[in-house]
C-alpha cells in the first residue's frame, strides 16, 4: 500500500491523499467480534483462575489449522488493536455494531497516521503543503461521504524523523 501511494505522490504528483473507510466493513466486525471474544475469555480466566489455567494449558498445545493461519484471520488479528481503541474511546456499555462503527474510524485514523509515520515521501510532502493528507467514511447505505479531515496527530507526526517497522500489523510506534 504505501509503495503505490508514493508512486503517485512522487510520480503522478498526486494533490491529495483520501483514506476512506466505510460503514458496515466485514473486516471491522470480525475483528471487533474476535477481539470481545478475547475480552470475555480473559475476563472469565480472571475469576477462574483454576479453570482457566486447565484451559490455557489445553490452547496453547495449537492445532494443525492453528499452524497454518490464513490471511483472513491475520488480517482480524491486525484490526483487532483497532477496535479495542474503538471499545476504550467509546466506553462500557457500547454494543459489538457501536464498537464496529467506531472502529472504522479509529481505522481511518491508524491509516493515516501509518503513512505519516512509515514514509518520508508522503511525511514531506504532507509538510511542504504540495499534498494534503484527509481521512472519510463512505457510507455505504446513503452513499454519502462524511469528511473527517486532517488526524489530530498530523502535527506531531510531520515532526518526526526516526525509523518505524514497516508493517500494520507489527509494533508500530504510537505517539501519545
Amino acid at each position: 500500500m504505501v509503495g503505490s501511494v508514493e508512486y503517485s505522490v512522487a510520480v503522478l504528483e498526486t494533490k491529495m491523499i483520501l483514506v476512506l473507510g466505510h460503514t458496515g466493513c466485514g473486516a471491522i466486525m470480525g475483528a471487533t467480534k474476535l477481539f470481545l471474544e478475547r475480552s470475555a475469555q480473559k475476563h472469565i480466566e480472571a475469576t477462574c483462575q483454576k479453570d482457566a489455567q486447565e484451559t490455557t494449558d489445553q490452547s496453547t498445545e495449537g492445532s494443525e489449522s492453528d499452524k497454518s493461519r490464513s490471511t483472513l484471520l491475520g488480517l482480524l488479528d491486525a484490526l483487532v488493536p483497532v477496535a479495542e481503541q474503538a471499545c476504550v474511546q467509546l466506553g462500557a456499555g457500547s454494543s459489538t455494531e457501536e464498537i464496529a462503527a467506531h472502529a472504522v474510524k479509529v481505522n481511518v485514523w491508524r491509516t493515516i497516521n501509518f503513512l505519516l509515520s512509515y514514509s518520508l515521501i508522503i511525511r514531506e510532502k504532507v509538510a511542504s503543503g504540495e499534498v494534503e493528507l484527509q481521512g472519510a467514511i463512505y457510507n455505504m447505505s446513503s452513499g454519502a461521504v462524511d469528511f473527517l479531515g486532517k488526524s489530530p496527530k498530523q502535527a506531531q507526526l510531520l515532526n518526526y524523523d526516526g525509523h518505524v517497522v514497516p508493517s500494520m500489523g507489527g509494533p508500530v510506534r504510537q505517539v501519545s
